[in-house]
């Protein structure tokens, strides 16, 4: 584990504050920042002002002002801008170390629920196979899913898993990369999913009652189609999530995708949490309820704030709703934008539809919009 220590504080062990800024200055310009001037803003905002002995002073709206130009009347309750950009420039920062910067000396980092920079040498002979950084490292690929985030992602957490065997946070990191390289289309190996059930055997001996496991346990029964046991997972996390409203709504995420949608008792929807920093793929059951009812402008918003705009399905879902609607031409716009993110969709549409939509007649009314958005007439040309 890398100890590290917040920027403007008194330790003699932190780097010299030029090193830091030539570290700054490399990070600003590395591909995961480049072209993107709010994250590097917020960066360079946060750590010159720790370098100048203000860290304890950044706050939401200190960053509110000086990064994004609110006024004196901003509302973190109302807003959640930084507290957004707080966690994208968090993931770039992991992902960053984890491939441009893994033989980078100063690590320059923040913490979740601090906005003051912390700083640290890396140690000699380290690298990123910690389960902190290897779990850091999944909640990055969670909120874009990009074959790039993956492969890094699953990566690290195979070298790590080989130095730490019993370690439950890794296995389930490892286990839930692994059941989506196949039916994410990351990797054409349908044998990653006995690796996922072989990692979570252990992890269940090891700490059964973990929410982490329940979930992942939940996606390897998704996978298999097995309903009664998504649903048990899910009702097992809701019974060991306390206050935590993310760690709730992974638990109603896998009760409402095996939902009954013909039962008004249960409509499949899902409350999210009202901070707004969820990973997209979490509205995915509430579009299958609206769209099953045939309520396709109801999908259509949840389409549009599934977000991850590099994951196939987001795309894959708008064109579906827009087909049903009879818009045509965005229709077909979103469709291919889904195929140039996943080009295996229009030759396998099923094996990618049946990973999360399980309820049959749902599936089918789905493959329905596409057929309109024209599916089988880009399998033809990807086929010619």
């Amino acid at each position: 584990m890398l100890k590290r220590q917040h920027l403007g504080g008194k330790s003699s062990s932190l780097p010299p504050p030029e090193d830091v800024l030539a570290q700054l200055h490399r990070i600003l310009h590395c591909r995961n920042l480049r072209d993107a001037p709010t994250l590097q803003n917020f960066l360079r905002f946060v750590v010159e002002e720790a370098l100048r002995g203000r860290g304890d002073e950044l706050d939401v709206s200190k960053i509110a002002r000086s990064v994004f130009g609110k006024g004196a009347d901003f509302s973190n309750a109302e807003n959640s801008v930084v507290r957004v950009a707080a966690h994208r420039l968090r993931a770039a920062l992991s992902l960053h170390y984890a491939t441009d910067g893994k033989a980078d000396q100063i690590i320059i980092g923040m913490e979740p629920g601090s906005y003051s920079p912390s700083v640290s040498f890396r140690g000699q002979g380290e690298d990123m196979a910690s389960a902190e950084d290897v779990v850091r490292l999944l909640t990055t690929y969670n909120r874009v899913a990009t074959p790039k985030t993956h492969a890094t992602a699953y990566q690290a957490a195979a070298r790590a898993i080989e130095l730490h065997p019993d370690d439950p946070e890794l296995l389930t990191t490892f286990a839930e990369l692994s059941l989506d390289a196949y039916a994410n289309g990351f990797e054409d190996d349908s044998e990653h999913r006995d690796n996922a059930a072989r990692a979570m055997e252990r992890a269940t001996e090891l700490e059964p009652d973990n929410p982490r496991v329940h979930f992942v346990n939940g996606l390897l029964a998704l996978q298999r189609g097995d309903i009664r046991v998504v649903e048990e997972c899910g009702r097992a996390i809701l019974a060991v999530c306390g206050e935590d409203d993310t760690i709730a709504a992974q638990g109603a995420w896998l009760i409402a995708l095996v939902s009954d949608l013909e039962d008004d008792a249960r409509p499949g929807l899902i409350e999210l949490p009202a901070w707004g920093e969820h990973p997209g793929w979490l509205h995915h059951p509430n579009f299958l309820a609206y769209y099953h009812r045939g309520d396709y402008e109801s999908a259509l918003s949840t389409a549009i704030a599934f977000g991850m705009p590099d994951f196939f399905w987001g795309p894959l879902e708008r064109a579906a709703a827009l087909a049903q609607l009879g818009m045509m031409k965005a229709a077909r716009s979103e469709l291919e934008r889904a195929v140039r993110l996943n080009p295996q969709l229009p030759e396998e549409p099923r094996r990618f539809l049946s990973s999360y939509i399980l309820n049959k007649e749902t599936l089918e009314l789905v493959l329905e919009g596409l057929e309109k958005a024209g599916l089988s007439e880009m399998k033809r040309q990807h086929l010619d």
